[in-house]
């Protein structure tokens, strides 16, 4: 069963969109631009999500893949 309960889809798509912007961060495109390219408007929401599930913020996660 892919769908457990009904919040499921709802989570598997919020993650499915943090992947691809973590993917879009590894290839160098800013934290606003990974954001509002899976759509999410609000940048602070965005950040909020992002470290909840990564543990560590957008600019953290670039900053590792993106040393200078």
């Amino acid at each position: 069963i892919l769908f457990q309960n009904i919040h499921s889809p709802r989570i598997y798509i919020r993650k499915k969109k943090l992947v691809l912007a973590a993917q879009m961060l590894q290839e160098g495109k800013s934290v606003l631009t990974a954001g509002t390219s899976v759509g999410y408007n609000d940048n602070s929401y965005f950040i909020e999500l992002f470290k909840h599930y990564y543990k560590i913020t957008p600019y953290q996660y670039k900053k590792k893949w993106h040393k200078t």
